[in-house]
């Protein structure tokens, strides 16, 4: 097994049914497997949406492990343009063992700091 040294995080504003998120990722041509709690991309390699379960208080969480951020962020872009797709309000932020600070972003309409959702959409690589 090789050494994964890039991690992504993920978050949406507001969520979609766990059933919408499957739909809206399959209509983008994402493979996808769906468990009790969790939705793993099958064709990438090792992203997940876990905890989506209304009964535990918390927000499901998007998490990506590979081998390199520039792996991670070929698999990010497809995810990101799904959400986009559907309108969904997200980011997700790469970050690489050896760099400081992320290496890639990717949003759609991501509010900045006390502010309300922006009306621009950008999924672009920190540079």
């Amino acid at each position: 097994m090789n050494h994964k040294t890039a991690t992504l995080y993920g978050e949406l504003v507001k969520w979609p049914s766990k059933d919408r998120m499957v739909a809206l990722l399959r209509a983008s041509g994402i493979r996808v497997m769906e468990g009790q709690y969790a939705i793993r991309l099958t064709d990438f390699t090792d992203f997940i949406i876990s905890e989506y379960e209304e009964g535990l208080g918390i927000p499901p969480r998007i998490v990506a492990d590979a081998e390199n951020a520039a792996t991670l962020a070929e698999e990010a872009q497809q995810v990101s343009g799904a959400l986009s797709a559907a309108g969904l309000i997200h980011r997700l932020q790469i970050y690489e063992e050896g760099t400081e600070g992320m290496t890639h972003y990717f949003h759609h309409r991501w509010p900045h700091a006390g502010e309300a959702p922006v009306k621009s959409t950008a999924t672009v690589p920190v540079e």
